[in-house]
């Protein structure tokens, strides 16, 4: 069905790639968006959490979450960047990145269920599922 160059391995790198640069855009957008504007992510944030055990956590969850974010899309961006300059470091730095948002998946995964919010859980399924794709390419 492929051509002989587009080898197996090729397919699955690309794989690791395409989900890299998916969870960079994403991730590096909600990270600047909760530095940029965090005074109001931290009131809504308060708002949400209000009648929960992590009501009096907020101030220190949203520099965490905050951070895993961040941290999750600049990795997963370098690694797209330096994946076609040098493969095993590429993928070490991908790696990372994947590790990194997935704690950040997993941390929005539990706020959303505390506070009740089972449509917003279901919804961050999808992108979870990308990023344990990408997980598993990228250690394979």
């Amino acid at each position: 069905m492929f051509p002989e160059w587009f080898a197996e391995s090729l397919r699955i790198e690309l794989v690791a790639v395409a989900t890299g640069a998916f969870l960079a855009v994403i991730f590096l957008q909600s990270g600047l968006d909760k530095i940029l504007d965090y005074k109001n992510n931290l009131d809504w944030l308060k708002g949400q959490f209000s009648k929960t055990i992590f009501k009096n956590s907020i101030g220190l969850l949203l520099p965490l979450l905050t951070l895993l974010e961040t941290a999750g899309g600049l990795l997963c961006a370098a690694g797209v960047a330096v994946y076609f300059f040098n493969r095993p470091y590429g993928g070490v730095i991908l790696f990372l990145g994947h590790v990194f948002v997935l704690l950040a998946l997993l941390s929005l995964m539990l706020g959303q269920r505390v506070v009740k919010e089972y449509a917003g859980a279901a919804s961050l399924t999808g992108y979870i599922i990308i990023a344990l794709l990408g997980f598993l390419v990228v250690v394979n």
